[in-house]
């Protein structure tokens, strides 16, 4: 996963949350995306916390498919724990794609294309680091 920044060398903590699966990279629709969600997705790029970003923020322009929808990280630590309606099942339009503002207050080196989605389980998101 990555965020995909207006700013990438000044503001990498700051973009359109997408996922890599099946070869390609994805967003992420907002519907059901909470606070929860956001502190998940930015913990596992290695920032402290998130929030929310929504269309008052100008992101790069993505004709990226959606690839995940109605994400829960309720009581979860890691996005990959996270669960989903599945793989590409949504009932988004793109301008619905969640942005994020993680905090880059003490984290160590963000982690932008070192996450690579690659299978999934059902209701459920498995990654594997890149190496």
């Amino acid at each position: 996963m990555r965020l995909l920044s207006q700013n990438p060398l000044t503001e990498p903590y700051i973009g359109r949350l997408q996922v890599y699966h099946d070869g390609q990279w994805g967003n992420v629709c907002d519907d059901l995306f909470g606070p929860d969600e956001a502190d998940v997705a930015c913990l596992s790029l290695n920032y402290t916390d998130g929030a929310i970003c929504y269309a008052n923020r100008p992101f790069p322009p993505s004709s990226a498919p959606i690839l995940l929808d109605n994400i829960d990280c309720s009581n979860v630590d890691r996005f990959e724990d996270c669960i989903h309606r599945g793989w590409g099942v949504h009932d988004c339009s793109l301008s619905e794609s969640i942005g994020l503002i993680c905090n880059p207050g003490t984290s160590v080196a963000p982690l932008v294309t070192g996450l690579r989605i690659t299978a999934v389980a059902p209701y459920s998101i498995t990654v594997a680091w890149d190496v």
